[in-house]
């Protein structure tokens, strides 16, 4: 949960009466729990933020434990619309969102290590620091389909930058010419983690511009295989962009990026589609099996 949200729950709270506060208000009541069969659930996982805009807004109205527990959840949306709709749909329902709002805020003091993140932007390893520079593009494209990166380093004139040895292969990095330019290829390996130490080591020998391709399992019936996806947004269901971010349930695509690749896409004739993406740690986990968040199109 944002750090926003966690203020609008604190303001929520002492909005109320302080006599309400006392013991028996904060025991008393039902727990809020979300029932999936409710018809309002599904539109609070509707595409479109207007739709669970007016999901909040009823919700609001019934106010019963159920509610609030929706309405808990919407605190997280994406969308600024949703989770301020939802901040104020508990304001409005009062002393009932009183404990499921207490006992928010006790899990948020109860946070995993994962979740403090440091804002240092140097690291304890510096990579710039135990990483020489050497001879690299300026431009990077790391490309997670490892079978494209071994076919370019055949292709006359492509040559090896940097050979990375590992426990169970050796990653080559290679350097092509595109269109006169100088341009790194690179398959970062699998796994979130590997492939940010492989960019810290990149930005360590100097590359400085980066784009990242690579593939994903569909959660729509309508994506087909091979068709391109430009991701506005991601879920953050793993770890490592927690070292690098803020703690909060979804990061957002730069605008100006996202404007950079349609262009060249539209530029090609290339079809795509925009939506989101959810990245994990656990394909097999019981949590991929739970309804995917709004908007999500890949995994």
């Amino acid at each position: 949960m944002s750090f926003k949200n966690l203020v609008r729950i604190l303001l929520i709270i002492t909005s109320f009466s302080l006599s309400l506060l006392n013991a028996g208000c904060i025991l008393s009541g039902e727990e809020a729990s979300a029932s999936t069969d409710d018809p309002l659930n599904a539109d609070l996982r509707d595409d479109d933020p207007r739709i669970r805009v007016e999901a909040v807004r009823q919700l609001a109205v019934s106010g019963n434990a159920e509610a609030v527990g929706l309405l808990l959840e919407a605190l997280s949306d994406s969308d600024e619309s949703v989770s301020d709709a939802a901040a104020d749909a508990l304001e409005r329902i009062g002393r009932p969102a009183i404990r499921p709002l207490l006992a928010t805020l006790l899990r948020e003091r109860r946070r995993s290590p994962i979740l403090e993140f440091d804002p240092a932007e140097r690291a304890i390893i510096e990579p710039s620091e135990v990483i020489l520079p050497i001879d690299v593009p300026e431009r990077c494209v790391i490309c997670f389909f490892a079978e494209v990166v071994k076919k370019l380093s055949n292709e006359p004139g492509a040559k090896t930058i940097y050979a990375r040895g590992g426990e169970d292969n050796i990653t080559r990095y290679i350097e092509i010419e595109f269109n006169g330019e100088r341009l790194a290829v690179v398959y970062p390996g699998v796994g979130a983690p590997l492939a940010a130490d492989t960019l810290e080591m990149l930005i360590a020998f100097g590359c400085r511009k980066f784009i990242a391709c690579g593939g994903a399992g569909a959660l729509r019936d309508d994506i087909g295989l091979g068709k391109v996806v430009v991701p506005v947004s991601a879920v953050r269901d793993e770890g490592t962009s927690y070292h690098y971010l803020p703690a909060d349930r979804e990061v957002t695509a730069s605008r100006e990026g996202m404007a950079a690749i349609e262009k060249v896409l539209n530029g090609r004739g290339v079809d795509y589609i925009i939506g989101k993406t959810w990245t994990t740690d656990a394909f097999s986990a019981r949590r991929l099996r739970k309804q995917p968040a709004a908007g999500t199109r890949a995994a």
